[in-house]
């Protein structure tokens, strides 16, 4: 589960150079299928002005992108704050667990190239810097000689840089359109 987002942000930014020499623009339809149309040359009778779909496709884009992640990015944000007021292990990792029940539920791939690199990439980071600070913190709970203390510093490390993650989806998300 963790790994198949990442899968679809590695395939598409690999495939991102390509793209534009594929000389066909696919858009999506009303039922949710997509319809590719072949450039025509500037000129040609019946073509369209090379942008004018483009601000509508767009702010469809945007749109979706926003409908698709906006809860994803809320749940985090929901779970930074209750690290932030402070929870016992239990709590937090079912804190955790919900995050993930809500990116597991997210449809990644009607999403576009720039929504996946600037927003879904961080926000999964962030969600994934949650989970290794869960799995860190019950590594300890497991040992018996280890003491909360010993590795504090580095579960608010990983804490501080999924906020920072979060911040910069969130950034993403204002600058998708």
């Amino acid at each position: 589960m963790r790994s198949g987002h990442a899968a679809v942000l590695i395939a598409i930014a690999a495939l991102a150079p390509a793209l534009p020499a594929c000389g066909e623009d696919e858009r999506a339809t009303a039922g949710g299928g997509a319809a590719t149309t072949s450039a025509a040359p500037a000129g040609v009778q019946g073509a369209a002005p090379a942008n004018s779909a483009e601000p509508a496709s767009t702010a469809a884009a945007t749109k979706r992108c926003r409908r698709t992640l906006g809860e994803f990015l809320d749940a985090i944000e929901s779970l930074a704050n209750a690290v932030a007021v402070g929870l016992d292990y239990e709590r937090y990792l079912a804190a955790v667990d919900g995050v993930r029940e809500t990116y597991a539920a997210t449809d990644a791939e009607r999403l576009g190239l720039v929504c996946l690199a600037r927003v879904a990439g961080p926000a999964e980071a962030s969600l994934n810097l949650y989970i290794d600070a869960a799995n860190e913190w019950g590594g300890c709970l497991a040992e018996s000689s280890c003491e909360f203390g010993a590795i504090e510093a580095q579960v608010q490390r990983r804490w501080q840089q999924a906020s920072t993650r979060l911040a910069q989806a969130r950034r993403g998300l204002r600058s998708v359109n």
